[in-house]
């Protein structure tokens, strides 16, 4: 399978704490949950998975204030040569007993986390850290390490600004559900109605014996269920190798970064609706649906107006050439080569000034900001959304999970999407995230959430992040 051969990432930062709304019944159950199993993907893996990470999640035990909280870190790391031993760089962040460190020591592992050593290995380039308490706000922010490679390169500070990727799904999935909430579509209608690039969709079946595509019309429906849950048929081209193969058949390369929905997302389908999964660009196009639904407008205007503004996220855009504030407080990417040497990633892997808002991959923001975004939907913040929908983007949404868990049999798959999850775990799909069915050794509960990315690039990059939310408190 063509696959990928790096890992990539960022970082975001924290911001001051406002007053949080009133906590759901049993949040008081929330805390912070960093795992170290996924800086090595899984047992085996040679990849090292390190990069831009999110996390919050449940514990039984809960430690002194400590609720909730973000950890961005920022690295980007190249398949590792077997011969070659397999760095893992930030364990002192990540394996950190969160619920029973006090200040001075998640300053000292962040610190640790971000010293190189003298021959340039052993250490990622910047990371942030913000932890909130459910009653008192934000209880911990640090950012350490350099928010760049370059010559002279500033410190990696708390309002630095991060390319998302994959992170703007769980917003994009949030603008869906309000729309539903509003009347204007139903999570099983039909969204070729709006969508109409979508009306006659193809289904790719495989290619002749002169290499041109084979094709059929779908039978079934794509609803906006679907699109949500990555089971509508609608792949990214870098995830599928018959996608992959039908590119090449037009004389193209792989579009999934170029930022523009019809060049990039308007590809066949790779099953019939609702009869597989694999993880593409259908919320890229539940942002297109949310456009169309409220007047044409930009994704990012209708988020300003109904995400980022209510939530007083201030530094988080689709667009940072409108945003010259925001562009100078950019943080750069750099490259881990198999000797363990940090390299700066000589140019940024989407643009920044899009065509398109892509709700599925294009945004920026940062920490505090999407911290911001995650408390409000452990509160239930009605600014955002109303309980009940909120419940219904945790619900399993895959009527038979075995598509899912085919996918993620192939390792390359495993690793980018579940490589924290133990061998066996039962997975299922919510409205914007992959669940854990079960409980987790390291104290993530049965039903957290988790949406992850994978873009590829020319110099066969990857993006990856495993954020989690755990919502088992909701019931």
């Amino acid at each position: 399978m063509e696959f990928y051969k790096a890992w990539r990432s960022w970082t975001p930062t924290p911001s001051p704490a406002e007053k949080p709304p009133t906590p759901r019944p049993g949040l008081e159950k929330l805390a912070m949950n960093y795992m170290g199993e996924f800086d090595h993907c899984s047992p085996g893996c040679k990849e090292m998975s390190t990069g831009t990470l999110i996390f919050i999640g449940q514990s039984e035990q809960i430690g002194p204030g400590l609720r909730l909280g973000t950890l961005i870190l920022h690295s980007y790391k190249c398949l590792m040569d077997p011969k070659l031993p397999v760095y893992s760089i930030p364990l002192q962040v990540t394996n950190f007993p969160f619920l029973t460190m006090g200040k001075v020591s998640l300053d000292n592992a962040l610190d640790r986390a971000t010293t190189r050593q003298d021959d340039g290995t052993g250490a990622i380039p910047g990371a942030a850290f913000v932890a909130i308490d459910t009653k008192k706000g934000l209880v911990y922010s640090k950012a350490s390490g350099l928010r760049t490679l370059r010559a002279n390169g500033t410190d990696f500070a708390l309002d630095g600004l991060c390319f998302i990727a994959s992170m703007t799904k769980l917003i994009t999935s949030i603008a869906a559900m309000q729309a539903v909430e509003r009347g204007l579509i139903g999570l099983d209608d039909d969204v070729s109605n709006v969508l109409h690039e979508w009306k006659d969709a193809q289904v790719l079946d495989g290619f002749d014996k002169s290499g041109e595509p084979m094709l059929h019309k779908a039978k079934n429906k794509i609803t906006l269920r679907l699109l949500l849950s990555h089971s509508s048929g609608i792949s990214y081209d870098i995830m599928d190798p018959k996608l992959i193969q039908w590119r090449k058949s037009l004389g193209q390369e792989v579009m999934t970064l170029c930022g523009s929905i019809d060049a990039g997302y308007a590809v066949p389908l790779v099953y019939e609706p609702g009869e597989g999964w694999a993880y593409g660009a259908g919320i890229d196009w539940a942002g297109r649906l949310v456009e169309r639904l409220n007047g044409n407008i930009s994704l990012g205007e209708y988020m300003e107006k109904n995400i980022w503004g209510p939530l007083g996220m201030t530094s988080t855009t689709f667009n940072l050439e409108k945003n010259p504030s925001m562009q100078a407080r950019r943080v750069d990417m750099s490259m881990r080569m198999p000797t363990g040497e940090l390299e700066l990633l000589p140019a940024p892997v989407y643009p920044s000034a899009a065509q398109d808002d892509c709700g599925g991959i294009g945004g920026y923001s940062t920490a505090p900001d999407y911290m911001k975004l995650l408390s409000a939907l452990l509160h239930s913040d009605a600014k955002l959304l109303k309980s009940s929908s909120i419940d219904e983007m945790f619900e399993p949404q895959l009527p038979d999970s075995k598509y899912l868990e085919q996918v993620l049999k192939v390792p390359e798959m495993r690793n980018v999407l579940a490589g924290n999850f133990p061998e066996g775990l039962k997975v299922n799909f919510g409205l914007g995230g992959m669940l854990n069915m079960g409980p987790l050794p390291s104290g993530r509960r049965k039903g957290s959430m988790q949406w992850g990315a994978s873009t590829d690039s020319t110099n066969s990059g990857l993006i990856a992040k495993a954020p989690f939310v755990g919502p088992t408190s909701r019931k």
